[in-house]
């Protein structure tokens, strides 16, 4: 979800709002289908006569065990992919249901196959192929979704997957992209405007070829933005329709939606003891139909239905449950954000001060690994009540002490002398107690000092080692300079000057011809040279920024050898400065450089993606990798070049690798 810049306590409270009414995920891709569908494509590859009914068939078993068995699913994509290898725009479709099977289990594997796809099907110009990239397009969207990133997933439907889905002249496809689209405006609270977008595919799925998957779909999501609106009058008949839809279906995986959709339902109109029962089927169902993913949504609704009912233990305890299990569900730090502070407000709420206060600090810390703003009053008014409570008994029990001294004092005044004994031995201690807390304050602020001298010690080590790393760049770089114009032009200009010394001018027929062929070498050293100044300072990187000289260079690597180098470039807006667009087009040369000559790769993947104000540098290999915990290789000069650079531009660098599986390296650098 984007926010926009305001005061940070109001963005705070706007983000608590946002989070409460619950952020749904695309689901992405849909690979529900009738058992008698997936029974026929079976049969299909029995008795099909023709390898492409096959290809397709096993294309098809594997979409639809994707989200229940991947060992499974990736068995039938391979097979297909190995009879399509001649076969070029079936072998290039394979790539998006090899996305697919990783779908829920590796991101950034996901988003790799779905953007080869695309890049090999645009060399096809056919519905089929304009249908498939629509799907990789809206998928590699649905992914980002996932990642919190609602804006680069509209940006992706409307400019990419709408746009080939209309060319496909699909249009069951362009209705189901708006459903996606509609369900970015409902994470982004703009209801009205989702129902505006789900109405549209309503209307252009009645004409025809909507499957009852796709009806299950989109009668929930306008039942939800209806209860969103607390419109339930509305909500009501699309539930009914849901309801009636799913009776003879016990294994749907809209089961566990369903039941969420008719639980808010309930507790829009109060009725949260139904809400609760409709929340725990559910839960108990997903793990059935293989929707673990909706268990989160439904815990937290049971959570505030809970709370609604009073009935602050088990609303505690559910919530519990939830942050247990955080990891399991995807945008967890989010969710997990908004558990922490739900649970310290039923912590509150219970009397449970010093858990609450406790709780709401987890939150803090979690808020800042996430970029939320510090809610520093918040945290303030939590102490401040848990601590006013603790002066509360304090004073409670000094009346106490009080009162039966003035009673012992009415009693007996013979014990006079013993209080004020009593008093001049306090008053020693508090006098000790003081001078202690003196020299103990002397010697915090004394090792706070030495702490800070010894942090400014290691930023200086740091930068100066960073400038070292800096110089040592530089200076490999000047190395590779001078033995390029050493072996490369020098070579070509001494064999131009031995040339021209033999030339003889009694020899006119000889002598031109030996002209010819050192003119023809003079234009192999002008080459040469301008290939030399290229690498120093690329034209293009100077004319037209970064994006266009990543290309360029991608391009020219394909053209010179058998590696295929792929450049993909995603919202980026060419903000950055020239000498920050310099010191990233290096490392880029020099990963893919490293890729080329060390990793014998086969496939190079650059890819340029910018969200907000960070842009994120993605190059990706499937060469032989290596061991980055190795000591050699850890400290190695080129890694720590490739540190400094990142170091100096404020950015930071992720190496993932490991023998025999590839290399990724990813950097975000602000803009």
């Amino acid at each position: 979800m984007i926010i926009p810049a305001m005061h940070p306590y109001a963005r705070f409270l706007l983000l608590l709002i946002m989070l409460s009414a619950g952020s749904f995920i695309s689901r992405g891709q849909t690979a529900a289908a009738p058992l008698s569908y997936i029974d026929s494509l079976t049969a299909v590859l029995k008795t099909g006569s023709h390898d492409t009914v096959k290809i397709r068939a096993l294309y098809e078993l594997s979409h639809y065990w994707s989200d229940r068995d991947t060992l499974k699913a990736l068995e039938y994509v391979r097979q297909g992919m190995r009879m399509s290898k001649k076969l070029p725009q079936l072998y290039a479709m394979g790539y998006f249901y090899l996305g697919g099977c990783y779908f829920d289990t590796d991101i950034a594997l996901s988003q790799k196959y779905y953007m080869m796809s695309d890049s090999l099907l645009r060399n096809f110009d056919n519905p089929e192929a304009y249908n498939t990239r629509a799907r990789a397009w809206h998928n590699f969207g649905a992914l980002l979704q996932r990642q919190n990133d609602e804006k680069a997933f509209a940006n992706i439907i409307l400019s990419k997957a709408i746009p080939l889905a209309e060319k496909a002249k699909d249009t069951l496809r362009v209705a189901r992209n708006y459903c996606s689209l509609g369900l970015v405006f409902s994470n982004q609270l703009d209801y009205s405007k989702a129902i505006y977008y789900f109405r549209l595919a309503e209307g252009v799925m009645e004409k025809g070829g909507a499957t009852e998957y796709d009806w299950l779909e989109l009668r929930l999501k306008l039942a939800r933005n209806y209860i969103f609106l607390k419109e339930f009058a509305d909500a009501y008949p699309y539930i009914t329709k849901v309801q009636a839809m799913l009776k003879n279906d016990p294994a749907s995986p809209f089961l566990p939606e369903y039941y969420l959709i008719e639980g808010m339902y309930k507790a829009g109109i109060n009725d949260h003891q139904a809400a609760i029962a409709s929340f725990t089927k559910g839960i108990e169902i997903a793990p059935e139909v293989h929707r673990e993913i909706d268990i989160e949504a439904l815990m937290f609704q049971k959570f505030k239905s809970f709370r609604e009912l009073k009935r602050y233990p088990e609303a505690a305890k559910t919530l519990e449950i939830l942050i247990r299990d955080s990891a399991r569900y995807p945008g967890n730090s989010r969710n997990l954000l908004l558990q922490q502070y739900h649970m310290s407000e039923v912590q509150a709420l219970m009397g449970n001060y010093r858990n609450a206060y406790d709780w709401l600090l987890r939150f803090t810390v979690t808020a800042d690994s996430v970029k939320v703003e510090n809610t520093s009053a918040e945290i303030a008014n939590l102490e401040a009540r848990y601590r006013s409570t603790e002066k509360e008994k304090q004073i409670l029990r000094l009346q106490s002490q009080n009162e039966k001294a003035a009673l012992t004092i009415k009693n007996n005044r013979l014990l006079n002398w013993l209080f004020g004994s009593a008093s001049f031995f306090l008053l020693i201690v508090s006098g000790l107690a003081l001078l202690f807390y003196r020299n103990s304050r002397k010697l915090l602020e004394h090792q706070r000092h030495v702490h800070e001298l010894e942090l400014h010690r290691m930023k200086q080590d740091q930068r100066i080692m960073m400038f070292s790393s800096m110089l040592e760049g530089q200076e490999q770089e000047r190395t590779r300079l001078a033995r390029d114009l050493h072996d490369g032009l020098g070579g070509l200009l001494s064999g131009i000057k031995i040339e021209l010394s033999q030339v003889n001018p009694e020899h006119p027929a000889e002598s031109r011809q030996n002209l010819s062929r050192t003119i023809q070498h003079l234009d192999n050293a002008v080459n040469e040279l301008r290939r030399i100044a290229r690498s120093l300072m690329p034209e293009l990187l100077m004319k037209y920024g970064l994006a266009e000289a990543t290309r360029e260079f991608c391009k020219n690597l394909n053209i010179a050898g058998k590696t295929s180098v792929v450049c993909q470039v995603f919202n980026y807006k060419e903000k950055l400065s020239q000498e920050k667009q310099i010191v990233l087009y290096r490392i880029i040369q020099e990963l893919v450089n490293n890729a080329l000559k060390h990793a014998d790769a086969t496939q190079i993947l650059v890819l340029l993606q910018q969200r907000d104000d960070i842009l994120f540098i993605t190059v990706e290999d499937d060469g032989k990798g290596f061991n980055v915990s190795d000591a050699e290789v850890k400290n190695g000069s080129g890694i720590a070049n490739l540190k400094a650079r990142a170091e100096f531009l404020n950015a930071s660098i992720d190496i993932q690798s490991s023998p025999k599986t590839g290399t990724t390296v990813t950097i975000e650098c602000p803009v």
